[in-house]
């Protein structure tokens, strides 16, 4: 298969591990609110993967705060990325909640998409548009009233604009995220993609 290409992904170093695919995609994927995309050949050339959250989930939320700072020290640990804790400042920075955007919104049910990413050989043709297109239904079904996605590249925040019916709750300029401490930039490598984004749909 493949890893997404993007901004967060290159500057961190992220690749794939145990701890990744056990802890974070397996688990997600099994929930079967998530889609893929296979060529001619039945290679995976895209994806969609993300669960569906309910404001009732007391233990999900509880898991979340606690379990996050957890994953990221594993992950770092496992040489499965260089400094997690970047993105965890850059989500912290753009607000990226979905439990509280819930209750702001008063909303039951949201969809979070976890990742989305197409194949770099396989752009251009209609795939992201495609998933996008295939998950709404899904997620409509399951009784989500929002979907609450992460923009992070140029090529996924392109199709939302395309599509339409996006509202964008957050956004911030790669070149801004800076260590406050060190004025370290964050995400010296986002070549073209210019901005990182919190984009919600109403379902």
């Amino acid at each position: 298969n493949f890893f997404h290409h993007e901004p967060v992904t290159t500057s961190l170093g992220l690749k794939r591990g145990w701890c990744i695919d056990n802890l974070r995609y397996k688990p997600l994927i099994k929930q079967g609110k998530s889609v893929a995309a296979y060529n001619r050949d039945n290679i995976l050339v895209g994806v969609i993967i993300g669960r569906v959250l309910s404001s009732n989930q007391y233990l999900q939320k509880m898991v979340d705060s606690i379990g996050g700072p957890i994953y990221v020290k594993a992950i770092s640990l496992v040489g499965s990325a260089n400094r997690p804790d970047r993105f965890v400042a850059a989500r912290s920075l753009l607000g990226y909640n979905p439990w509280q955007f819930m209750k702001d919104r008063n909303s039951q049910r949201i969809y979070e998409a976890i990742i989305m990413a197409v194949h770099k050989n396989h752009r251009g043709k209609g795939i992201g548009e495609l998933l996008m297109n295939e998950m709404y239904p899904i997620i409509k079904k399951a009784g989500c009233e929002y979907s609450y996605e992460l923009y992070t590249s140029m090529y996924s925040t392109a199709i939302s604009e395309r599509l339409g019916g996006y509202e964008v709750i957050s956004a911030h300029p790669y070149a801004d995220f800076v260590d406050t401490n060190t004025g370290e930039k964050l995400f010296p490598t986002h070549d073209k993609h210019t901005l990182m984004s919190i984009r919600i749909k109403k379902i």
